[in-house]
């Protein structure tokens, strides 16, 4: 599969033509548990190097059959992961501190420095239910597993008012577009 959608994705470059869709962020598991974070994250890491121009399948399980918000939020998530990735990193003399460097020499003391603490993670993932949200035994955070703070994070996200209607003249537009396919 992956292989496949980084051939045609290529093929498609070299010609001229968008990349079109992946089939990542979507898993073969009827439900989401630990097979479908798998699958999601593998398929989710191909898509870094084949730049797909959409992301279609995105919480898609059961080999595309069935839908899961759980997987959604989780590949969307993923999906931030690409984004950050995509959008490389800063590299300059200021991020880097070479004059920090030249000033306190090869066995400064980095970590103590203002600079450090302004530049260590304005280039790290924030990922709503990895890494820092990870409870460990030596952090204060309660000890749940990636699903159920996924459940809770949609539990949340479920309270919350549904965003505005579209305005109405994209409305017509999309009647308008909707009518010639009938």
């Amino acid at each position: 599969m992956s292989m496949a959608d980084m051939a045609a994705a290529q093929v498609r470059r070299s010609l001229g033509f968008p990349s079109l869709t992946a089939s990542g962020g979507s898993s073969v598991a009827r439900r989401f548990n630990q097979d479908a974070v798998w699958e999601i994250s593998a398929s989710t890491m191909n898509m870094f190097y084949h730049r797909p121009a959409t992301c279609d399948y995105l919480g898609s399980l059961d080999q595309g059959l069935t839908f899961s918000e759980t997987a959604l939020l989780f590949s969307d998530d993923q999906a931030g992961m690409l984004r950050k990735m995509w959008e490389g990193m800063t590299v300059s003399d200021d991020q880097i501190g070479t004059d920090l460097i030249r000033q306190l020499g090869p066995k400064g003391q980095f970590l103590a420095e203002q600079h450090t603490v302004d530049n260590c993670r304005t280039q790290v993932w924030n990922s709503r239910y990895l890494g820092p949200n990870i409870p460990l035994s030596n952090g204060g955070l309660q000890d749940q597993d990636l699903f159920e703070r996924i459940e809770a994070d949609l539990a949340e996200r479920r309270k919350a008012p549904p965003p505005e209607a579209p305005a109405e003249h994209v409305m017509e537009t999309a009647r308008t577009v909707l009518a010639r396919f009938r």
